[in-house]
């Protein structure tokens, strides 16, 4: 693996340690990812560079939550709600009209790192990881790209 030293700005480097920290990675690991991303053939697919919008769109929303019930009025205001699923994640959804957009882990709001920031499961009946005995859907990517 080849080492590399970069010189960049501070305030982006200040982003970039805190795009990494979100989802739990360290710098060069978020860099190669990032840059993986980029080079992929997916980069080229709408739907994932929709996700990868919402991701970078609500990657703030998520880290300045300080509980559950802060994220959820987060993503209320933006359109969306945080749902458990059947399969042991979690899932975003359209808020009020309820039609899955994407799986939570797509967005890097993986449920066990989610689960140790607000110090237990997503509150409510029916919400919790696993509450839903059913077999998880594909994504159905609703989001519309001219936000």
């Amino acid at each position: 693996m080849g080492q590399v030293t970069l010189a960049i700005p501070d305030d982006l480097h200040r982003a970039a340690v805190r795009l990494a920290a979100a989802e739990g990675l360290s710098l060069d690991a978020w860099i190669g990812r990032v840059l993986a991303q980029h080079l992929s053939h997916e980069a080229d697919d709408p739907a994932e560079a929709r996700i990868r919008a919402l991701k970078e769109r609500l990657a703030p929303v998520i880290k300045g939550a300080r509980s559950w019930e802060e994220l959820q009025a987060r993503l209320m205001r933006l359109g969306f709600a945080l749902r458990g699923t059947g399969g042991g994640g979690y899932a975003l959804f359209h808020h009020p009209t309820g039609g899955k957009i994407v799986r939570a882990s797509r967005l890097g709001m993986r449920h066990a790192r989610l689960e140790r920031q607000f110090g237990r499961p997503l509150p409510g009946p029916g919400l919790r990881p696993g509450a839903l005995p059913q077999e998880e859907e594909e994504d159905i990517v609703l989001i519309e790209p001219d936000w």
